[in-house]
């Protein structure tokens, strides 16, 4: 002991600048280098992590938010819908209405000669072209059509998302709900509907399904500026009156519909189906270099159909490199891109608004994306600078009391741990009394003291332990046996009426939850009674267990063979519909009918099936197997009944 202690004192003192610098500044250059590494490698995973999380995020967003104007567009659909069925109801049956007041002179015509609504009723505006002679029909129509305003009315009211609400007819007469104070000069003399999209896209070359239409955004003639339209043909029979409309401005859309609240600043834009932009915010207008077209000045009236200029369709952006990269997402339908647009990076989300086809473009900016990220990793990297100067103190601190400590730390320590290993050897192998060195250190005079205390409780507690572990597997094995005793027969070995209730109600579950089919068959021994005042009890018995044994050997490892009680018996047929139960039964029927039983007469049994019926209680379902064993006994034994 004593050469060993001299050993290492040497050691420590003779080789100490070697022995200690050398690890200590290695460690420093591990250290850093670790730390440098291990901080990018996890930077990186937190990046991919976050950006992953934060596109997931964004997509979770965008779908909810698709959902929501789905859901919008689709209540507008909704009314569309609505106002056909009752517009068409109504020309259908138009002499059904009461012709409103005729007397009241609330039309006249303008001085253009176009026909219109003179005052504001509350109701909706009327125009008629002046190239449409206003006879007596036309009239009337004006007039009962004044009927129709309620609807009208009623859906610029309730949805704020319409603007408003209009029927044009083949004849050039336009209703429309809010009022138009100056509906003739706004549409000027003449007006054709048939040249306008929001008709002609309604009629039957364009929509000979008669379902409702969504227009790509266009100049309003009735002066909202630019608008779309869900717009549904209005038929008599095959004869189209004319188109019914609902308009949203994109004004509207885009503070409506594009106000939505996603992640990291991003924002969106809406195009249809043949790539036009029908709305946009303002950041979207920066990136694509257009300004939102939402109102319009009218100097003259509009006599066509206006559509946005090709600037604002994505595969026609005079811009290059926004057609192409822009075009590509929306060709491919991709619903998570990263492009490069400008020098600059984003990442868009490209989801599909069923309810009109269009699609909801939604924009990050990536540089707002990473931003928490670049944060981090400038923290990360000032703290890794303050790490290697803390390292390098802290070395140098204990390099010096390390060199003033060692001569006088190698004696107190090394004798007392290398008694210490020394009894560590046998732990766990056999349990012996230990000799310790002692120590002038404290905690290690404790350490010894606490590691004798250690063996010993480990060796009790392994005994104890041991104990335990015997007596718990005797309780088991006890349970086990009293378990097998409490759920069988103890004649027969079968199981016993208590587990047969608790299979009958997992296979009833099953059959609920999946639809399976299962049956029950219950049989009876007939005249078991002579069989015991003839032979005994104890003949009986040997009787009842052979017939057990035939039951059981008779039958699948997936059914349940138990004793009914008696000398009745019961079978649980899993996944087996009643024909092949049946079948079953005949056969156990026969196996006992020609068994040689030891009573020099024939045993016989009868039989009664069933099948479970879904959602029938479990007592009805076995009164009913019983019913049939009853059935079989009445009609002559040994027979099977099936019901």
């Amino acid at each position: 002991m004593e050469n060993i202690n001299t050993n290492i004192r040497s050691l420590i003192y003779k080789n100490f600048m070697t022995a200690s610098l050398l690890p200590i500044l290695f460690i420093e250059v591990v250290l850093i280098v670790l730390y440098f590494f291990i901080n990018s490698y996890v930077t990186e995973r937190v990046t991919s992590a976050y950006l992953d999380k934060s596109k997931e995020t964004i997509d979770m967003v965008v779908a909810r938010e698709v959902m929501l104007i789905d859901e919008a567009l689709g209540e507008i659909t909704s009314y569309a819908v609505m106002l056909q069925n009752e517009q068409q109801q109504f020309f259908r049956n138009m002499d059904a209405y009461e012709l409103y007041n005729e007397s009241s002179n609330l039309f006249g015509y303008h001085a253009n000669g176009a026909f219109y609504k003179l005052e504001n009723n509350g109701g909706s505006s009327l125009y008629y072209s002046s190239d449409t002679i206003i006879g007596a029909e036309e009239l009337r129509k004006a007039y009962m059509t004044e009927h129709l305003d309620t609807s009208l009315k009623s859906m610029v009211e309730q949805n704020s998302l319409i603007s408003q609400v209009y029927l044009n007819t083949y004849d050039n007469m336009n209703r429309l709900y809010p009022f138009i104070d100056n509906v003739a000069e706004r549409f000027g003399s003449t007006i054709h509907m048939q040249d306008y999209n929001f008709y002609y896209l309604a009629d039957a070359k364009h929509n000979p399904e008669r379902d409702p239409v969504w227009t790509s955004v266009y100049l309003d003639p009735a002066g909202l500026g630019w608008i779309m339209s869900c717009i549904v043909p209005i038929y008599r029979d095959d004869f189209l009156e004319g188109v019914a409309g609902i308009d949203i401005t994109v004004g509207k859309m885009v503070d409506s519909a594009l106000n939505m609240q996603v992640p990291n600043e991003s924002k969106a834009f809406i195009v249809d189906s043949n790539g036009v932009i029908l709305a946009m915010g303002d950041e979207i207008e920066e990136l694509l270099g257009l300004k939102e077209l939402k109102d319009h000045f009218y100097d003259e009236a509009i006599s066509t159909t206006v559509y946005k200029p090709d600037e604002f369709n994505i595969l026609k952006h005079p811009d290059a490199e926004i057609k192409d990269k822009l075009g590509s997402v929306f060709a491919e339908k991709c619903q998570g891109c990263s492009v490069t647009i400008k020098g600059h990076d984003y990442f868009i989300t490209h989801k599909l608004i069923s309810s009109t086809g269009w699609h909801l473009f939604v924009v990050t900016d990536m540089g707002k994306l990473v931003k928490p990220i670049e944060k981090l990793k400038y923290f990360s990297y000032t703290l890794g600078k303050i790490v290697v100067v803390a390292i390098f103190i802290m070395s140098l601190m204990f390099y010096i009391y390390f060199r003033k400590r060692s001569e006088k730390l190698a004696n107190m320590i090394s004798a007392p741990i290398v008694s210490l290993s020394e009894n560590t050897k046998y732990i766990g192998s056999e349990f012996m009394a230990f000799d310790y060195e002692d120590s002038q250190i404290e905690e290690l005079q404790q350490l010894n003291i606490n590691f004798d205390e250690m063996t010993n409780e480990l060796e009790q507690r392994t005994r104890d332990l041991i104990h335990a572990e015997v007596e718990k597997l005797e309780k088991e094995k006890e349970a086990e046996r009293l378990l097998l005793m409490s759920i069988t027969d103890p004649l027969t070995k079968l199981y016993n009426r208590i587990k047969v209730d608790e299979i009958l109600d997992y296979e009833i579950e099953q059959a609920g939850r999946y639809g399976k089919d299962f049956s029950v068959l219950i049989s009876d021994i007939d005249h078991f009674k002579d069989v015991n005042d003839n032979f005994g009890h104890q003949t009986g018995d040997e009787v009842l267990k052979i017939i057990a044994e035939l039951l059981n050997d008779n039958t699948r490892s997936s059914d349940t063979v138990a004793r009914w009680g008696g000398e009745e018996f019961l079978i649980i047929f899993t996944n087996t519909p009643l024909e092949d139960a049946a079948t079953i039964a005949e056969k156990l029927r026969t196996k006992i009918e020609s068994y040689d039983f030891p009573v020099g007469r024939t045993v016989t049994a009868s039989f009664g099936v069933a099948q479970y019926v879904n959602g029938e209680q479990k007592e009805h379902f076995i009164k009913r197997a019983d019913d049939a064993l009853y059935a079989a006994k009445n009609k002559s034994r040994n027979v099977v009944v099936a019901r």
